[in-house]
C-alpha cells in the first residue's frame, strides 16, 4: 500500500494522534437522542367531545318533505361521460344538475338520495354530490349498491 509506506502515516501512527476517542456513528446517536428527547411533537388532534343524547332527549327528528333520488350511471358507449337522472329528467351535465335542483320550491325540505350503479366511476357520483352542494341543499345521502348473491 502507497499510504501506508508514506512518511505521514509512519508519524501519525507512531504517535497515534489521529485515533479518535469515540466514533462517529455512537456521536450521531447522541445527538439524534437528544433532538428526539429535547423536541415537541405538535399534537394535531386533542379530544374529539361527543354529546350524546340520554335516552328520549335530543333534537326532534328532521322533517323531510320530500326525497328526490338521482340515479347515476355511466354511458355504455363513453363510460367517461356522466349520465344523471331525476325522475324521467335526463341530463349529461352536472351544471344542467345544479341549476335544475336550485329551482326546486325552498321551502320545502328535500332529502337527495344519489343511487350510483355498480360499474359506475365514483367521479360520476362526486359531481353528482358537488351539484347539490351548489344547490346549497344539505340532506344528501347516497343509497348503497345491491348485495350480490345473497
Amino acid at each position: 500500500m502507497f499510504f501506508g509506506k508514506s512518511r505521514v502515516a509512519r508519524e501519525l501512527t507512531a504517535e497515534r494522534q489521529w485515533e479518535l476517542p469515540t466514533s462517529m456513528i455512537d456521536v450521531v446517536f447522541l445527538l439524534l437522542i437528544f433532538f428526539m428527547c429535547a423536541s415537541r411533537f405538535r399534537v394535531l388532534e386533542q379530544r374529539l367531545d361527543a354529546f350524546l343524547p340520554n335516552k328520549g332527549d335530543g333534537p326532534p327528528p328532521v322533517r323531510i318533505d320530500v326525497e328526490i333520488p338521482i340515479r347515476v350511471t355511466a354511458l355504455e358507449s363513453a363510460p367517461q361521460v356522466p349520465r344523471f337522472q331525476v325522475e324521467r329528467w335526463v341530463t349529461h351535465d352536472a351544471n344542467e344538475l345544479a341549476a335544475r335542483l336550485m329551482r326546486l320550491p325552498r321551502p320545502a325540505k328535500y332529502r337527495i338520495v344519489i343511487d350510483g350503479e355498480g360499474n359506475c366511476p365514483f367521479r360520476h357520483l362526486m359531481s353528482a354530490l358537488d351539484a347539490c352542494a351548489r344547490a346549497k341543499l344539505k340532506e344528501v345521502c347516497f343509497r348503497p349498491p345491491p348485495v350480490e348473491g345473497g
